[in-house]
Parts: structure tokens; C-alpha cells; sequence
């Protein structure tokens, strides 16, 4: 009798059949936002760029839609160009300039390297070429100048590309934004001009909190003429019943088609998990609850065999994508046993094959897979990666980008202070070799957070605490926070005052001028 009455309130909490379709060939509603992206696209067509802020939900389908539009510009276009950069999950580490530097990598790899070298000229050995394979790794010289040269070194990139047709550059997820990339948005957005050029960002606008960096960026960009808007929002009542339609293969019910709705809220990454009979349906109408929408995600999640389950713990740790070799290496299984343990999850589309790894569905998904690790599961799982990187770093590999920043974070999480000082370190000097200042200063300030941590500090980093102070100074003044770098200054004039050093203490004070100067010339923050 027990197991006939679980069975039957299984079936009445999830009413659909599991023998459907993952993700709906059908793609439900999303005219009015399409013919924006349309009209914003015949514009840059005409001779001119635009930039468009597509925000919504997070699970409200903004990746599908983008990738509607992308199908039409090639329609309308079939020579237009389209480039795509994801954002990084914050918990990935600091790498700056993310998805300029993935978008420009794939298009080196989609048209090679010799025909990229002729269209980008001076550019692809410039300042540009810090964010290229191989590129130039001379140390900056001027912060200021560096930085302004990069932008436009990457302004004239885009020009050119767009020459013979337009070019669509996509900014996935920018809520994850880090400093150098926003800072770089707003400045091709007020330098494209005439250039056919359509730079679309997405954002997640529930995550917009008051304080949230990118909101300055937002308002900024709403001041400048030609900026288009648009908000992706959950579907009706009938558009969910359309996408059920396709992830079944047919019509549905009315009242099923309510149901679904009144549970998912409309949210379509909700409706296709449901749909699966991917977890117990207990979400209400009305905004979702983090406890429901975590346990319906998670669903899907703890169908798949234990083994699965356990690759899946570990690779949402990786914060996004995850080269198969790296997570062969975190999990100790060979190829065979990834690829048998990988299956489920990629058939039950909870990852996703992406390129030479795996990179989960949604982030929503990773992200609850995520928080569902105990406290010691969480910190083992961040030192496996960090292990596994400084594995494959010592033979020469370089298996993600931003390598010293993803040591830091995960062996600052897997609460190893000395490796992840030092590796904080190496984050700060890669960043700045990108004239990434903003990312700079935040792993120096990491370094200095973790100090007096590490009773071998000053032997790691070649340098006393004042040294990491007067880097410090300088991040802050690269990416134009001279408040910031007065408190550092500040903080190593009185250390030195404690063993003077006249010339150490006069480098101090000249920088503490300069910072005074930025700090009056930018005028009071709005």
C-alpha cells in the first residue's frame, strides 16, 4: 500500500509524462522582443550603431531569445558576423575582460589566425593582443594610456569587421561583469558612432540590487542617445501552454497547460523542467520562493545515478564551463568512467557538451546544484580544482583563462591561506599585464586580507607588506579610484613611520598628490 500511494502522489504532482523532449523546439511568445532586436538590427543595417540592454529574470529565456535573433540576422544578413562573450560567475575568479577575450578567441578560431592578423593590422600585435593565445606580454607601462590605447584598439577591430557587413556583439550575463569589461562597454557604446555595429547586453534584473555595479553602467548608458531597452518577460498563460505543446510533441490539456503555469509562474526554464518530470511541483503562483525553485531545479538533478550526481557536485565548483581533462582530472575517473558517469546528465540535459568540456544548462542549475553541498563537500571540492590546476599548470597546460585567479579562489575557499595569498599575487600581476586595474587591486586587496594569515608572507610575494600597499596605490589609481588608493597610501606611510625610509615614504607622498589631483579633477560621485 505504501509504495502504490507514493506512486500515485508522484503522478499527481507531476502530470506529465517523462518520455518528452528536454528543451521545446517551439519557441513560445517573444514577438514584441524580437521585432525590437529586428528594428534595432535593420538600424545598424542603415549605417549606425546601436546598443540594446536586454534584461529579465534569470530562467526567463533571455539566452534563447538572443539565439532566435542570432537565427534572423543570418537570414537577413547572411554575411553579418555575430560574436558571443559569456560573463563569469563571480565565483570563477577575477579575469578581466571575460567575454571580450572568449568572443575574440572564437572568432581567431572560426576564421584563423592569419586571416585575423590581416583584418586587425597594428591591433594584433598592439595592446590587443594581450587578450589573444600567445599574445604580447610586455609589462604596461603608462596604466592610463595603456588602458585608453586597448579600447581603442578594440574600437578599430570592431570597425573593421564591420566593413563589409555588420557585426553583432553579444555580452551574455552581465550582471557578472567585472570592472575592465563594463568600463570597456561604456566606452563602445559612446565611440561606435556610425560604425554597423549592434552591441547586446543581457543582464539578469532580478539580481540588481541598489548597490549592484552594473546599475551605474545602466544608468550611464540609458543617457546616451539611441540605447534601446527591452524587458524579457515570463509567459502567459498560453505561451506556456504552446512551449508545453513542443517539449511533448503535441497539444495539451487547458487545465494541464494551468497547472503547469500556475507552478512555474511562467518561468520557461521552469516549464521544461516540470515538463521532464524533473522534481516534486511545489511551487505556487506568484513569485517563487528560493526553497521551490531550488527543489524543482534540483529534481532533475537527483534522478541520475549517484555517480552522475557526484561529477555534477563537483563540476558546478568550476563556475561555468569545465574542460573534460580538468574535470577527469578533480573527479580521478578516466575517460571511459567521465564519459559513463557524464551521460545521464548530458541525456537529462542538465549539462551541456561545450567545446572540450561541459558547461551546465542554465546557471540556475549549477548554481543549485552548487548550494546544495555541505559545508566539508564545498571546501574538499574546491581544493580537488585547485590541486588539479596546479597540476596541470606545473606540465606547461593552461586549461582556463584567468589560471592564477581561479587558484586563488578555490584554495581561498578550500581554506589554504598560504597558497591562496600566493596565488592572489600571481592573479594581480596577470591582471595588470591585461591593464585589467580594477582586477589588480581586488586580488591585492585579497593578499592583504590575508597577511597576517601567513607567517611566510613577505617570503611568497619577494617583498614586505608596504611593497603590496605601493602596488596597491597604483591599481587603484589605473582604475581610477584615488579614495581607495589614499587609504593605501595612508596605511604604508604609517607603517614606514615606524622604520623610516626616506625614499619609500617620498614615493608614497608623490602618489598621494596625484590621487588628490584624480580624486578633485572626478568631482563628487552622483
Amino acid at each position: 500500500m505504501t509504495a502504490t500511494r507514493q506512486n500515485a502522489t508522484h503522478q499527481n504532482d507531476n502530470p506529465i509524462s517523462s518520455k518528452t523532449s528536454t528543451v521545446s523546439p517551439v519557441f513560445a511568445g517573444r514577438e514584441t522582443e524580437l521585432t525590437v532586436l529586428a528594428n534595432t538590427y535593420e538600424t545598424v543595417r542603415r549605417g549606425g550603431s546601436v546598443t540594446a540592454l536586454l534584461g529579465g529574470e534569470a530562467g526567463v529565456g533571455k539566452t534563447r531569445l538572443v539565439n532566435e535573433f542570432v537565427t534572423r540576422v543570418h537570414e537577413m544578413s547572411p554575411g553579418g558576423l555575430v560574436l558571443v562573450g559569456d560573463c563569469l560567475d563571480p565565483s570563477a575568479g577575477c579575469v578581466p575582460y571575460a567575454p571580450i577575450t572568449a568572443a575574440l578567441r572564437r572568432l581567431v578560431e572560426t576564421i584563423g589566425a592569419a586571416e585575423f592578423a590581416a583584418i586587425a593590422h597594428e591591433e594584433a600585435t598592439g595592446d590587443l593582443a594581450r587578450l589573444l593565445p600567445g599574445g604580447d606580454d610586455t609589462a604596461a607601462e603608462d596604466p592610463h594610456a595603456d588602458r585608453t590605447r586597448l579600447f581603442e584598439q578594440l574600437l578599430t577591430l570592431l570597425r573593421r569587421l564591420a566593413e563589409p557587413a555588420p557585426v553583432v556583439l553579444v555580452i551574455e550575463d552581465a550582471q557578472w561583469a567585472d570592472r575592465s569589461t563594463r568600463d570597456l562597454l561604456g566606452f563602445l557604446a559612446r565611440r561606435l558612432g556610425r560604425a554597423p555595429v549592434l552591441l547586446l547586453i543581457t543582464y539578469r534584473s532580478d539580481e540588481l540590487h541598489r548597490t549592484h555595479p552594473l546599475r551605474s553602467l545602466l544608468a550611464a548608458l540609458d543617457r546616451i542617445d539611441g540605447v534601446v531597452k527591452a524587458e524579457v518577460p515570463r509567459l502567459t498563460r498560453s505561451e506556456v501552454a504552446a512551449q508545453l505543446g513542443g517539449v511533448l510533441g503535441g497539444s495539451v490539456e487547458e487545465t494541464l497547460a494551468a497547472r503547469v503555469y500556475e507552478r512555474t509562474s511562467g518561468i520557461p526554464l521552469l516549464v521544461e523542467t516540470m515538463a521532464t518530470g524533473a522534481g516534486p511541483a511545489r511551487v505556487t503562483a506568484g513569485r517563487l520562493s528560493g526553497t521551490a525553485l531550488r527543489d524543482l531545479l534540483l529534481g532533475g538533478v537527483q534522478r541520475l545515478p549517484n555517480a552522475t550526481q557526484d561529477v555534477l557536485r563537483l563540476a558546478s565548483t568550476a563556475g561555468g564551463h569545465v574542460p573534460g581533462p580538468l574535470l577527469a582530472a578533480v573527479t580521478g575517473l578516466d575517460d571511459k568512467r567521465l564519459s559513463a558517469a557524464v551521460r545521464p546528465a548530458l541525456d537529462g540535459n542538465v549539462l551541456l557538451a561545450d567545446g572540450d568540456g561541459y558547461t551546465f544548462r542554465h546557471a540556475l542549475i549549477r548554481e543549485a546544484v552548487h548550494a546544495d553541498l555541505l559545508p566539508g563537500e564545498h571546501s574538499e571540492a574546491h581544493r580537488r580544482f585547485a590541486r588539479a590546476l596546479d597540476r596541470t599548470a606545473s606540465r606547461g597546460d593552461n586549461p582556463c583563462p584567468g589560471l592564477a585567479a581561479a587558484l586563488a579562489r578555490h584554495w581561498y575557499s578550500g581554506h589554504d591561506n598560504e597558497r591562496a595569498l600566493y596565488a592572489a599575487w600571481r592573479a594581480a600581476a596577470e591582471s595588470a599585464h591585461a591593464l585589467a586595474y580594477a582586477e589588480q587591486l581586488e586580488m591585492l586587496e585579497l593578499v592583504l586580507a590575508l597577511w597576517d594569515r601567513v607567517p611566510n608572507a613577505a617570503e611568497l610575494v619577494g617583498g614586505d607588506h608596504v611593497a603590496v600597499l605601493e602596488r596597491a596605490v597604483g591599481a587603484a589609481a589605473g582604475c581610477g579610484e584615488p579614495s581607495r588608493g589614499l587609504a593605501f597610501v595612508r596605511a604604508g606611510l604609517a607603517e614606514l613611520a615606524d622604520q623610516p625610509d626616506a625614499e619609500r615614504m617620498a614615493l608614497l607622498m608623490i602618489e598621494q598628490s596625484r590621487l588628490r589631483g584624480q580624486r578633485q579633477a572626478a568631482g563628487p560621485r552622483t
